[in-house]
C-alpha cells in the first residue's frame, strides 16, 4: 500500500483562516467517535485530544507531543499519545500542521 491511503493515524491541516482537515486517515477518524470521561473531558473525544494543542505547534514552530494513560467513555482504560507537527511550504511561516496519534488498551 503506498500513497497517503497508507497513513490510517495522520491528520493534516492549513493554519491560515478556520483550520480544516485536509486529510484525516481511516483510524484516526475513528477516534472523533470515543468520547473521554472524567469531569473536565466528558464532551472531550480522543481526536479533539489529538488535535487540541494545533496552535501551540503553529506558534512554537516546533513539534508537540502528547503521551498519557486516559479512561475512556466505557470506564476502559487506555495508551494514548499523539504528534503535531508544524510545516512550511516556504521554509520561513508555519502553513500547515501534520499529526499523527495512537492509542491502545490496557
Amino acid at each position: 500500500m503506498t500513497g497517503i491511503s497508507a497513513l490510517p493515524w495522520i491528520c493534516a491541516f492549513p493554519t491560515d483562516g478556520f483550520p480544516y482537515f485536509i486529510y484525516l486517515g481511516d483510524d484516526l477518524c475513528r477516534f472523533s467517535n470515543i468520547y473521554l470521561s472524567g469531569r473536565h473531558h466528558c464532551e472531550m473525544t480522543l481526536l479533539d485530544l489529538a488535535t487540541s494543542k494545533m496552535d501551540e505547534a503553529a506558534l512554537s514552530r516546533a513539534p508537540v507531543f502528547f503521551n498519557d494513560a486516559l479512561r475512556i467513555y466505557n470506564r476502559r482504560r487506555i495508551v494514548f499519545r499523539s504528534v503535531l507537527l508544524p510545516l512550511s511550504e516556504n521554509g520561513t511561516d508555519v502553513t500547515h500542521v501534520f499529526g499523527a496519534a495512537n492509542g491502545k488498551g490496557i
